[in-house]
């Protein structure tokens, strides 16, 4: 009887260890990806448009323009950026939808425009 009991209580362990492994995970992106974002005189032009949900993403930015230049990307700030020089703003995309990019400080339509998350 006492064999019986110590092999029902081994077998419970075995399958309590089995289903607690994943308790202590942490969630990170499934991927990160870089997307080039070059700002110019006449516009704005980002590598890509569009992310998947769950992605991370750098937005390494490059200003060509003759004048200092900021990006605002879905509320996200780059730092102003002198004409040359190159700065960057990551993100965790963690909710589907549109967010709006532009330069900040312009109205030119060319300027702005939408960065999708599906």
């Amino acid at each position: 009887m006492a064999r019986k009991l110590m092999v029902v209580v081994l077998a419970a362990l075995a399958v309590a260890a089995a289903f607690s492994g994943g308790a202590t995970a942490t969630t990170v992106p499934a991927a990160i990806i870089p997307v080039k974002v070059t700002i110019t005189d006449t516009g704005i032009v980002f590598s890509r448009l569009r992310a998947r949900r769950g992605w991370g993403v750098h937005f390494n930015i490059v200003n060509k323009s003759k004048k200092p230049a900021q990006v605002d990307i879905g509320g996200l700030e780059s730092p102003v950026l002198k004409p040359g020089a190159k700065g960057r703003v990551s993100a965790s995309l963690d909710e589907r939808g549109r967010y709006p990019y532009l330069v900040v400080g312009t109205k030119k339509a060319k300027q702005k425009g939408w960065f999708t998350v599906y």
